[in-house]
Formats: structure tokens, sequence, C-alpha cells
């Protein structure tokens, strides 16, 4: 039987969430799939994954050099199917690839943002690669309605959906959880860009500390957007509140179980962004997996990672009035927060790293 090569610029040791959907898919999917991902000076030699180079840096089209390199790696380990992880620039390799016969077929994966931000002549391109591909591989139904709009068939797409890997909580507790344990906390989780509505949290503070002053907000993670949201704390929050938001950074994934059950809500209510929209939302679901009620805006609604008043409150992307309500909801009722907790618990159960593989490996 012939490899299936899972070709994706976004790769460990890469931390965002593209990086750990296929790390995690890669570990329950048969022998024959392959992830092929670009040189890394930081990176471990890891089973089943081939470094290569991907694009040239001065010479146009940049992929060509993916082609030229993916081809030997085709034709060495013999594989007949490739699914992109990318749908440009590295879906346009794959159908050339295709169309001079090196492999039989190729799929593509969509995560929502990859889709939604291609206009013009990038649009059309990823038009004709969709509709080339023998699978579409979506992330969500709310991806799969985006790429409905660039007219596939709902048949061809399967959704195979991220999922939480279990966390052990770390046997010594960081300093800064221990400093949170017994407080009542607001936690955010995820890579810090202006999409997360991190801001929005920010601005519901002063509402939500009118009627529940001791409240501390943490935010776990990193990223381009950390320096204007120290910004915005420095401009618009009183000096004596500013030591109640906390900055954790990156956290393992043993310490940030820890995290998770120090917290007493979770509040991420995303927004689009110039195009850049979450495409699941898999801390929700990991939140839901420690019992939090998360508070989140109706964007993660369209993913299914939170369903209204079940597992979650849903607010208005970017409403701060809203989510500051939703916030003090939760606060001020423990019977709902409880409830909302212990559904988040078997709602999270339902995704599993196996049974996404298992679509894969069905489709192809």
């Amino acid at each position: 039987m012939k490899h299936v090569a899972i070709v994706t610029q976004d790769y460990a040791p890469d931390t965002g969430g593209v990086s750990v959907y296929w790390q995690c898919l890669l570990e329950q999917l048969s022998e024959r799939f392959v992830v092929v991902a670009p040189e890394r000076a930081d990176a471990q030699q890891a089973s089943r994954v081939i470094r290569i180079p991907f694009l040239y840096t001065h010479i146009w089209p940049r992929w060509l050099l993916l082609m030229f390199t993916l081809q030997k790696i085709i034709r060495t380990h013999a594989m007949g199917h490739v699914i992109v992880g990318q749908i440009l620039p590295v879906g346009t390799v794959a159908c050339l690839l295709q169309l001079l016969g090196k492999i039989e077929a190729y799929s593509i994966s969509c995560h929502a943002m990859d889709v939604q931000q291609l206009t013009g002549r990038k649009r059309l391109l990823a038009t004709l690669l969709l509709r080339r591909a023998r699978v579409v591989f979506v992330n969500s139904d709310y991806t799969k309605d985006l790429v409905s709009d660039y007219g596939i068939d709902a048949s061809k797409m399967h959704v195979v959906t991220p999922s939480v890997s279990k966390m052990q909580v770390a046997s010594v507790v960081p300093t800064l959880v221990k400093q949170l344990q017994g407080k009542t906390v607001v936690l955010s989780v995820g890579r810090l860009v202006e999409r997360k509505g991190i801001d929005t949290v920010i601005a519901a503070l002063p509402q939500v500390w009118k009627y529940f002053p001791e409240v501390v907000y943490c935010i776990v993670g990193d990223g381009a957007d950390r320096e204007r949201l120290e910004e915005l704390i420095a401009r618009t929050i009183p000096a004596s509140k500013r030591s109640q938001i906390v900055f954790a950074g990156e956290v393992a994934g043993n310490e940030l179980a820890s995290y998770y059950e120090a917290a007493t809500i979770f509040a991420l209510p995303t927004k689009q962004k110039n195009g850049d929209v979450e495409g699941f939302g898999i801390v929700n679901i990991e939140a839901a997996s420690f019992g939090l009620p998360v508070v989140a805006s109706d964007i993660s609604g369209k993913t299914k990672s939170v369903v209204d008043r079940q597992t979650g409150l849903l607010v208005p992307s970017e409403d701060v009035a809203a989510t500051a309500q939703a916030i003090l909801e939760l606060l001020q009722d423990t019977q709902l927060r409880t409830q909302l907790g212990e559904a988040g618990k078997r709602y999270a159960a339902q995704f599993s790293w196996q049974s996404s593989a298992n679509v894969i490996e069905r489709a192809i």
C-alpha cells in the first residue's frame, strides 16, 4: 500500500493550532501516513516526519523548491496521495504533481482563515485547487460553510475536528498558580493575537469589578499582541487594579492543567479581524474538559466549540457589555456554573483524536 504524505508548513516545534492538530493526528493515523514539514534547526528527529526545504528565498515562484524536493520524497517513499496542509502555496504544488502523474491524487485540509482571507487571483486559484482535490477536510461545520462558498459540494467534504489531549497536572504546582488558588479567576488561554478577543475581556473587567472586586484575570499564552494589550491595560485600567490582570506567558502542557484547575470561568470571546478568524476554538473544549463554564463569542457557536446555555454563554463578538454581563451571570449563579461545567465535561468527551483520524483514514 502506498504512503500518504501530509505536507504542512506548520508542525512542531511550532506551537500554533495547526501544528498541534497535525502532530496529534499523526499519532493516531496508521503507519502509511507521514508528515512532510519544513527544515528547522530546532526540530528534533521524529518518527514518520520528513524535513525538507520548502520555499526559495529570492526565486519566484518560491514554491518551486517544494515541488522539486517533494518529487524526490514521493519517489523515494512510494507516496500515492498528498494531503495539503495549506491550500496556498502547498495546494498549487500538489495539483501540479497530480497533473504530471507524480501522485495519484491530493486532498486539502482547511481551517477557516486560510480560505476566508483569499481574494481576487488567489481565490480563483484556490477554487480550482479545491475542485480538483479528491477530498476536502475541514475542521468545523463553520469552515465547511466557508468552503461551500467556493462551489464545493458538501458530499466532498469531511469534518475532522481538533480534539483534546489528556493533560496531567504537574507534580510541582507553578508559583503563579499557587497565588491564584482560592481566588475567583477568569482565565484565557491562547496565542496572543488580536482575534482572540482578550482586549474585550480587559474592557469588561471594570464592570465586573463593581460587583466582584476580588476577580483576577489570568492570561496564558504569548504573541505579537501582548504589547498592545499591556498598553491597553496601562491606559484604561486604574493603577490600583492592574495587579489583578496577570500574564502567565507560554505554559507547558502539564502546567497548563494547573491553570485550568485553578480557574473559575474560562473566557475567550474571539472575533474576526482582517479576515483572521478562529476556525474551531479547541481551547473552549479543553476548558470544558476541566469543568469550566465558557464565555465565548457567537463565532464559537458557529464552530460548535461552545453550545449556548449548555456548555457556556455566547455573546456577540466585540460586545464589551455583553461579555461583562455573561461573566457576572456566571459569578452570581453557582448552580449555573456547575451545570454548564458538568455538561461541558460530557461534551468535551465526544471529541477524540482517534475518531478524527478515523475520518481521514476512511476518506482516503
